[in-house]
C-alpha cells in the first residue's frame, strides 16, 4: 500500500506497487486496471497515477493501445547488457548468429 510518511514520491511507491503486481500476478499482454480504478484503490490522484504508468511504460513494462486501454508488455527473461561482452561479435557468436556478408556491384 501507499504510505504517505514515506520519503520516496507518492508515484514512486504506486510504480513499485504495480511493477511487482505485473512480475508476480499478471502475464503479457494481460489489461491493466484503468487509471480511475487505480485511483479508487490505492486512494491516489490521476496524474499521480498518470506519472507511475509514464514511468513503467518507459521501463517497458507496459504498453498503451489508444481506445484499447494499457496491456502488460511481454518481458524478456533473456536480455543482456551488451558491455558485459568482450565485443558485439563474440556476444552474436555465443548466441549462435552467423555472420553474412553480401556485396552488391555498383552500377
Amino acid at each position: 500500500m501507499i504510505n504517505r510518511n514515506d520519503k520516496r514520491p507518492i508515484y514512486d511507491q504506486l510504480v513499485e506497487i504495480l511493477r511487482n503486481k505485473i512480475e508476480n500476478e499478471m502475464e503479457p499482454n494481460d489489461r491493466m486496471l484503468s487509471e480511475r480504478k487505480i485511483c479508487d484503490e490505492y486512494g491516489v490522484s490521476r496524474t499521480t497515477v498518470r506519472l507511475a504508468m509514464a514511468d513503467l511504460e518507459h521501463m517497458g513494462y507496459i504498453y498503451k493501445r489508444h481506445g484499447k486501454g494499457t496491456f502488460v508488455a511481454a518481458l524478456n527473461q533473456n536480455s543482456q547488457n551488451l558491455m558485459d561482452s568482450y565485443s558485439f561479435t563474440d556476444h552474436m557468436k555465443a548466441q549462435g548468429k552467423i555472420q553474412v556478408q553480401k556485396y552488391y556491384p555498383l552500377r
